[in-house]
């Protein structure tokens, strides 16, 4: 089960439509396969008339290889997610924005949000076109992470630069 929880990750996670998950989970019953993928608009993974899904279905019956298991590929979309923020602070690194303009972009549109209490951002690399790599931390509101119901979601990413390596957790 592990192994081909894996595969159907692989599977998942190389087609290019498929750039912003904020979370993958599988469930499996004993005749059923069913893949909940949760991203910020449905559309761009559907395609025209579903094109994209049937596509992404048939790698998944190729990697599966078993003809009496069925495959339920189920979307949940989701406004924000810290997975979400993660990449997107990738995306305009690799745009070469600089990180200052980047925090408080998305500090803006978070406290717009009444559901997200806090939020923290750690960036470590060669940041803004730097010689030295750098540590920058930005904290806003509060973060409750020794509360019981708290509820923190956690997003890493990996900026691959021209120069070195960015590291980004949320």
């Amino acid at each position: 089960m592990l192994k081909r929880d894996k595969v159907i990750r692989d599977c998942i996670y190389s087609h290019s439509s498929f750039l912003d998950i904020a979370k993958l989970k599988t469930a499996y019953t004993k005749n059923n396969i069913s893949i909940y993928l949760y991203v910020p608009r449905t559309d761009i993974v559907l395609g025209e008339g579903k094109e994209k899904l049937e596509n992404i279905l048939k790698g998944l019956y190729r990697v599966i290889n078993d003809d009496k298991i069925v495959v339920k590929l189920n979307l949940i979309k989701v406004k924000h997610h810290a997975q979400l923020v993660a990449n997107s602070i990738v995306e305009q690194l690799k745009k070469r924005t600089r990180s200052r303009q980047i925090i408080r972009n998305i500090s803006k549109e978070t406290t717009a949000e009444r559901e997200i209490k806090g939020l923290a951002i750690r960036i470590n690399g060669l940041i803004d076109r730097s010689e030295i790599a750098q540590k920058k931390r930005f904290t806003q509101g509060r973060m409750p992470l020794s509360e019981i119901d708290s509820n923190v979601e956690i997003g890493e990413a990996i900026a691959l630069m021209g120069r070195g390596v960015t590291g980004i957790k949320v």
